[in-house]
């Protein structure tokens, strides 16, 4: 930017003006000005706003606009503005290009025809098909423009693409004390030997892997190139990642004014036999005479297939009432690492214990079955409290629901997760968070077939499993101030709207809990307690019901 300047000092000076003035016989055909006057803060600024001015001019097709001179009188500066001649392509040859490359970089002939010259987007279209060529193994490709020419401010010319040598990846290095196939990591970073050079893929590796639960990158991933090759060398160490978490649960009872306290107890392992699998148990005694337990493993890679295969198993005894058995069969397809699709078959039994005439209001033996599909989409940066990205799941199914009293009718189930993380600051995150489930069928629901919500898992403040619901939708909004990698301080609160569709009867209710909570990461494993107290619809905040969670997790 060339500027002749008078009487302009280097001084700041607060609250300035700045005024763009452009000769009538410099002004071309059609050009207006936006804006022509400007408030601005000090001599900073102004200097910013003139070099962000000019840049603008440019990328609108003046090549030639100049500040030729900035004038001060007072506060008050003068910009004398050179616009000169709209400069226009007359023609861009691109028969150079492949039609592939065309479609997939977005460039088009017509873009450059008696349109104005655009810097920045010339350049966006060159870098597009820059991308496609390296990602379709060519990275040293080059473009440029050739046969170029001007008259009468329009340029002509035509696009060249050198390809340079074509690259296929050869020999993938696996460096570090890992137990895990070669195979399977070809599969999470989607590149196997004998591929074309994707650089995209390259890009990626170190991510991908970021999401895998028991190994994580030693060091950035290196490319060693030869003279129709490439190496890839991967850094690997492992990642303790089995889970030993143990969550134990105060409150008070509100009838006999007693502590009673909930268990949980869960076991995760994963990649024991070095093929990626994963094993969980998980035990919870949320009441007397209650418990829970659940099993369930995956293999994500059967036979080193696109394809894996996920069986669960449940059992869920509420008092001497009745007995759930619940067990689901799933085909994974895993469309790249955090992006999946699963294909299941759920079935549901309940038993009824006791029998008798206030019981079979409330209860019923059941059989449901249900087929259905999910889909996840997985963008956090890590696996364990994650501080950015986000993370959806949705899944539906439908089947047929058996009870004694009802017959046979159909059934219609869905679900949906979504949690967002905004890294505010290098030690502040803030969470969002929504879990909404339900079932639907033309005749209403048995409490013995209800979804049971309520406690450290869902919506804190509450006792464990002491909410039921046909459907309900939960919103969190969670703050934390991180002390260290996984240590924190946070604030919560837990909003529920849930509805009972009962055989005779249905409710709506809602609930919201406010709480607060503190994890400490230390070698001996990570330490958790929360406080939180909660309330259904408009009854007010007791203390006396605050719950307390006193958490351990071990990761070996």
């Amino acid at each position: 930017m060339n500027i002749s300047f008078a009487n302009v000092y280097s001084q700041k000076v607060e609250g300035i003006h700045l005024q763009i003035i452009t000769l009538e016989s410099d002004k071309p055909v059609n050009f207006k000005l936006k804006k022509n006057t400007f408030k601005l803060k000090d001599s900073t600024a102004l200097f910013k706003k003139l070099s962000e001015l000019k840049t603008n001019w440019i990328n609108d097709g003046y090549l030639s606009a100049s500040i030729d001179s900035l004038v001060r009188d007072s506060n008050n500066y003068l910009a004398y503005l050179h616009i000169g001649p709209l400069f226009k392509w007359k023609e861009l040859s691109l028969e150079d290009i492949e039609s592939e490359a065309k479609k997939a970089s977005g460039i088009n002939k017509k873009d450059f025809a008696n349109n104005r010259v655009k810097h920045e987007i010339f350049q966006s279209k060159r870098n597009r098909l820059i991308k496609y060529y390296e990602n379709n193994g060519y990275p040293f490709a080059q473009i440029g423009i050739e046969s170029f020419s001007t008259k009468n401010n329009y340029f002509k010319g035509r696009l060249y693409i050198n390809k340079n040598q074509k690259i296929y990846f050869d020999t993938i290095f696996i460096k570090g004390k890992v137990n895990i196939s070669n195979k399977l990591i070809y599969k999470y970073i989607g590149i196997k030997p004998g591929d074309l050079f994707n650089q995209r893929k390259i890009d990626q590796i170190n991510s991908n892997l970021n999401k895998l639960p028991y190994i994580e990158p030693a060091k950035p991933t290196e490319i060693e190139f030869f003279n129709k090759t490439a190496d890839i060398h991967i850094y690997l160490k492992k990642k303790k990642s089995n889970l030993f978490n143990g969550i134990v649960g105060f409150t008070t009872n509100e009838e006999e004014n007693k502590l009673k306290f909930t268990g949980n107890v869960k076991f995760d392992l994963n990649n024991s036999f070095g093929i990626g699998e994963h094993i969980d148990l998980h035990w919870e005694n949320y009441k007397d005479s209650s418990q829970f337990l659940s099993t369930g493993i995956i293999f994500p890679y059967l036979f080193f297939l696109p394809i894996g295969v996920e069986a669960n198993f449940q059992l869920d005894k509420d008092l001497l009432d009745y007995l759930n058995v619940n067990y689901s069969f799933a085909i994974l397809y895993d469309i790249k690492p955090g992006n999946n699709i699963h294909v299941y078959f759920n079935q549901k039994r309940s038993y009824v214990i006791e029998n008798d005439l206030e019981i079979e209001s409330r209860f019923d033996n059941i059989n449901n079955y249900l087929f259905g599909l999910s889909i996840g989409i997985d963008k956090t940066n890590r696996i364990i409290l994650p501080r950015k990205g986000f993370n959806v799941q949705l899944s539906t199914g439908y089947g047929n629901r058996w009870t004694e009293q009802k017959g046979n009718s159909s059934m219609l189930e869905a679900g949906f997760f979504c949690a967002y993380y905004w890294k505010a600051t290098n030690n502040l995150t803030f969470n969002f968070k929504n879990t909404s489930k339900g079932m639907y069928n033309d005749t209403g629901f048995y409490e013995n077939e209800m979804y049971k919500i309520g406690g450290i898992r869902s919506i804190r403040g509450f006792d464990e499993k002491s909410l039921l619901a046909s459907s309900y939708s939960i919103f969190t909004f969670e703050p934390r101030v991180f002390i260290s990698n996984y240590s924190f301080l946070s604030i919560f609160t837990d909003y529920i709207y849930f509805e009972k569709n009962e055989i005779e009867l249905t409710s709506q209710n809602h609930g919201i809990s406010l709480g607060s909570g503190i994890s400490i990461d230390s070698k001996a494993g990570i330490f958790s307690l929360n406080f939180a107290v909660g309330k259904l619809n408009y009854n007010p905040f007791l203390l006396s019901n605050t719950k307390l969670h006193f958490g351990y997790s071990a990761r070996f």
